[in-house]
């Protein structure tokens, strides 16, 4: 074993120790929570949104908290920012809230439990078992203390170590200093506990009437009715704005009508859910005197009025029962978790011929079964009750109809589709396919399709059976010809009735509109225009077809646009089209009847532009500067452009005019008789289109004074 094994094997042997000694401690010590019987749990987690932690005084890692899971003193809980919960003491029925990222401490002392805040928001609901002051709640923060009386409702916002806000929305609250000064908070005041541990007091400018902190609100949601704030007037030349969130630190205007203060309402639509709120009121003219005046945030619930959902039988159903099985299963869905679920069926739809007054359902469980012995029409509904404000009031889902049968005879389903006769085009078909269809039989689910073939020579082959548990069958593999089909019924025992009245289908094909293309390379379509477009040519021998309509498809951003179709009495396509790219084209023969008779297979063509040639280069030999022959005349050669059918040279003067324009079907070329001056030359190609392309550079020619060509003479002229 070599020395650096040995030096692992140890590193090894200390880390698992390590791990074990952790290990051991961290469960030894939950355990000894647990198991300590003596200290009876002060609190219970009753409600929770997303995970909320706990960590007991005696340790150092946060664990989570389970619904419904016992709390004891000493233990810090904790939610996250996207956490909230609700706590319920157990001696006094109290009930803390927190909101996200807050932090308290549970504490106990001589039998009285103590709140220790330290950060975050947490509202107070000290609605206790019994009015006695025995009853009330003391809350540390940071060096001071609140004491919340019986029946009191409070927030607490803020950071023991920063600053604490009180507000008091119901009953009273003192604060207690470090140094013992007091001070008592209602509902009419505000208090501030700053970081220095003094103690201020304000009187509430804003006094709302209704509703109040954390109300509740239940809203119909097929008829949502406004909610309405109330709040004690203000004096004249004030407006008030509403500002709403699901975070008391995010709160945002609600875009209403302007309110005047003095009015003392405002209503508006809230949507369902909890969420906090708060007005603000805004003088009309700014004055050293006047000021912006908010009311306190409340926090406030929308519940809505949710009937129970009828899930089966839907909506008008057919239902099917045979002589063996006469139970009609019922399903509902309860999302408002509505009390004291009932039942009621009737065979008219106002419910005065019930059958069923009054059956009581399980509220936790969504099913159940109904003993109907005769066919009919049933209405039915389930009512059940929900709390609001401590009375139950009844909430009714609709009244919902369906059908009973009772099977005597397994009869054949009627077919649908395709209808007798149809021709379908053997393209299609290979493309999408062929889609038998037919009507659905009451309490039947399965069904046989017998397919038959018979080719053009009528030989009638073998059949074919399809079993199915819909009302469609989709065929793919067949060949061209014509097909019998009929489908029967089978019953849940296996049982299969008559087939029904046999339908037929041909498969067949158009006759083919050839492309008559000319492309000097496969597959790509040059075109030679300012802007994008295309000429399309084919060939069909078929004196029936009057008309073609012609339509092109483009995939862009992997989704496929296509034209609308465009008619031509030719059998040819000119058209602008919107870009470059792939394109497919379809060719359709009209035969007079409006008939399609003729089609094309889909073209694909790359559509590019053809662009111009370009420019030639001189050739070496020819000198920048080129100086002619006494007699005007001159050579000049260039390079070869590739697609070229011939050159075309121009010599320009001075001033940028061409004079001379001469066409060579080689690369070289000779000027002759120039007189004498300077000039520019240049040349460029010309491709099979007749089309010139770029031109090179210029040259500078030079034609010298004594040219030896010589003057004209002038015969034939007498001066007298």
């Amino acid at each position: 074993m070599g020395r650096y094994t040995k030096r692992l094997i140890i590193a090894l042997f200390f880390s698992m120790t390590c791990y074990g000694a952790t290990e051991y401690w961290y469960i030894s010590t939950r355990k000894v929570r647990k198991i300590d019987s003596s200290k009876p749990p002060i609190a219970t987690l009753i409600e929770s949104e997303n995970q909320v932690q706990r960590k007991p005084i005696s340790r150092i890692i946060w664990e989570s908290i389970s619904l419904n899971e016992a709390l004891y003193a000493g233990e810090s809980i904790r939610t996250s920012n996207n956490s909230q919960a609700k706590i319920k003491f157990e001696n006094t029925g109290t009930i803390i809230e927190l909101e996200p990222e807050s932090l308290i401490v549970l504490e106990e002392s001589k039998g009285k439990v103590t709140l220790n805040f330290l950060k975050g928001n947490i509202f107070l609901n000290n609605e206790s078992k019994n009015k006695q002051s025995g009853n009330d709640l003391t809350i540390k923060a940071g060096k001071s203390e609140i004491r919340a009386t019986a029946s009191t409702n409070l927030n607490l916002s803020g950071n023991s170590d920063e600053g604490v806000n009180l507000d008091v929305f119901k009953g009273a609250a003192t604060l207690t200093s470090e140094k013992g000064k007091e001070l008592t908070v209602d509902k009419t005041k505000s208090g501030e506990l700053t970081k220095g541990g003094v103690l201020n007091v304000k009187k509430e400018k804003f006094e709302i009437l209704s509703p109040q902190a954390n109300d509740r609100y239940y809203v119909d949601p097929e008829n949502r009715k406004p909610l309405t704030i109330n709040w004690k007037n203000l004096p004249e030349g004030y407006t008030v704005q509403l500002f709403v969130g699901e975070r008391r630190s995010k709160l945002y205007k609600v875009n209403l009508p302007v309110v005047a203060g003095e009015s003392g309402k405002l209503s508006f639509k809230p949507k369902v859910g909890k969420f906090y709120w708060k007005l603000l009121a805004s003088p009309k003219e700014a004055t050293k005197s006047s000021s912006k005046i908010k009311s306190k945030i409340f926090p406030i619930t929308v519940i809505a009025k949710i009937p129970p959902t009828l899930i089966y039988p839907k909506k008008d159903q057919q239902i099917v029962l045979d002589d063996e099985n006469k139970e009609v299963k019922i399903k509902w869905a309860n999302t408002a978790q509505l009390e004291d679920l009932t039942l009621q069926v009737a065979t008219d739809k106002n419910l005065n011929n019930l059958i069923i007054k009054a059956k009581s359902l399980n509220n936790k469980i969504t099913v159940d079964s109904l003993e109907i012995s005769q066919p009919g029409d049933y209405f039915w509904r389930i009512i059940g009750y929900m709390d609001i404000n401590g009375k139950l009031e009844p909430i009714s889902s609709p009244i919902q109809k369906f059908t009973l049968n009772i099977v005597e005879e397994l009869k054949p389903p009627r077919p649908k589709s395709p209808s007798y006769d149809q021709n379908i085009l053997f393209s299609k078909f290979l493309k999408d396919g062929a889609t038998l269809s037919w009507t659905k039989m009451p309490g039947i689910s399965d069904y046989k399709v017998m397919l038959t073939k018979v080719d053009n020579n009528g030989t009638t082959f073998e059949p074919q059976y399809y079993e199915v548990s819909d009302v469609i069958l989709k065929l793919t593999q067949l060949d061209a010809g014509s097909y019998y089909w009929s489908v029967a019924s089978v019953n849940k025992r296996g049982e299969t009735s008559a087939y029904s009245k046999q339908m037929r289908f041909n498969l067949k094909d158009l006759p083919r509109i050839e492309w008559a293309l000319d492309s000097e390379e496969e597959g790509v379509y040059y075109f030679m225009t300012a802007r994008p477009s295309i000429r399309l040519k084919w060939t069909i021998d078929n004196e029936k077809i009057v008309s073609y309509r012609v339509k092109y498809s483009r995939d862009l951003n992997g989704k496929t646009i296509q034209s609308k179709w465009k008619t031509t009495t030719t059998k040819e396509f000119n058209s602008y089209l919107p870009t470059t790219g792939l394109f497919e084209f379809i060719v359709e023969g009209i035969t007079l009847s409006g008939k399609i008779g003729a089609r094309s297979l889909p073209l694909n063509l790359m559509l590019k532009k053809r662009d111009i040639l370009p420019a030639p280069t001189f050739a070496k030999s020819v000198p920048l500067k080129i100086l002619s022959e006494k007699n005007g005349n001159f050579q000049i050669q260039w390079n070869p452009v590739k697609g070229a059918t011939k050159y075309t040279v121009q010599l320009k003067d001075k001033n940028g005019q061409v004079i001379h324009e001469y066409n060579f079907e080689s690369t070289s070329g000779t000027v002759k008789n120039l007189n004498p001056g300077k000039y520019d030359i240049s040349v460029a190609s010309v491709d099979q289109f007749d089309r010139k392309g770029l031109s090179s550079e210029n040259r500078e020619v030079t034609v010298p004074n004594s040219s030896n060509i010589q003057a004209p003479k002038l015969k034939g002229i007498k001066v007298k």
